[in-house]
């Protein structure tokens, strides 16, 4: 019976030492830029941009949603960003060279799916394992 205690523990250790975020309770939101590829465009200050995939981590105590969107940013800056262009403007961009056709697909790794979502995982561990110990706490009466 005690044995399973491990759960919440294995949990909790889970949600501190995931990645550097973890190591604190926070609620909130993190963004994250990634540099995927440098572009032809440049900023209002003559900067050259850079494609970026930007992930944004929700969090109430430990990440419970994670979404990864294509971004443009100053080459070298990740702390601001701007949206990508659409529709027309788009094409044009990709048509002069400006920006690759097609654009990448922002895809989040495992690690950030699993890390992202880890609220959803602790959650159900904590609950398991306060029914086994209730179970097993009642079966340890009856029996006595």
């Amino acid at each position: 019976m005690k044995k399973f205690w491990f759960l919440p523990l294995l949990a909790l250790l889970m949600v501190f030492s995931a990645n550097a975020h973890a190591a604190r309770w926070k609620i909130g939101t993190d963004e994250r830029i990634d540099f995927i590829a440098d572009v032809a465009l440049k900023t209002e200050e003559g900067k050259p941009m850079a494609l970026g995939h930007m992930v944004t981590t929700e969090y109430f105590f430990a990440p419970y949603s994670i979404k990864g969107e294509l971004v443009l940013t100053a080459k070298g800056d990740n702390t601001s960003y701007w949206s990508l262009p659409e529709g027309a403007e788009l094409k044009k961009f990709q048509e002069d060279g400006s920006l690759p056709d097609p654009l990448p697909r922002p895809e989040l790794s495992a690690f950030d799916l699993i890390f992202g979502h880890l609220l959803w995982i602790v959650i159900p561990i904590f609950v398991l394992a306060a029914l086994w110990h209730k179970l097993f706490a009642k079966k340890k009466e009856e029996a006595a």
